[in-house]
């Protein structure tokens, strides 16, 4: 079992985030840290406790606990820099397949009918809700895409 993710929360919180995220990759990416799914499962129990501890020893105080935070600063990080590497659909097309699903339409069709895959609607969909929580022109231009 790697020593670096037993030991390190930030190391830990990273290869959460991109396991998270990497499909069919998963196997490869695990075999990367020297360790399989069943050594994943056992490192995942073992961060759960010391989490679960850290949040029972902070009790009421104000903000959150100092490992908690640095489990998800970190695994914050790696998704921030995924999504800079992950594909991501034009605005357009995702609006299209969001006005689609937010219509009720079946799900597996609209992907057919826009030649795309979830895998890559929810990569672009991280990607998007960032701009459109930041930028009020993408999100001007993605609520008037919402009603053609």
């Amino acid at each position: 079992m790697s020593d670096s993710l037993t030991a390190d929360i930030e190391i830990y919180g990273e290869l959460a985030a991109r396991l998270a995220t990497a499909g069919d990759r998963r196997d490869a990416l695990l075999a990367e840290h020297g360790i399989d799914d069943d050594a994943w499962d056992v490192i995942e129990e073992l961060w759960s406790v010391r989490l679960e501890a850290a949040e029972t020893a902070h009790g009421d105080a104000d903000g959150v606990p100092p490992l908690l935070e640095k489990y998800a600063n970190a695994f914050s990080r790696a998704q921030l820099a995924s999504l800079a590497t992950a594909d991501v659909m034009p605005l357009e097309k995702y609006a299209a397949i969001t006005r689609s699903l937010q219509r009720g339409l079946d799900m597996p069709q609209i992907f057919v009918r826009h030649d795309t895959s979830l895998e890559l609607y929810l990569q672009s969909h991280s990607h998007w809700s960032v701009r459109l929580a930041t930028e009020p022109d993408v999100a001007r231009t993605f609520a008037e895409l919402l009603q053609t």
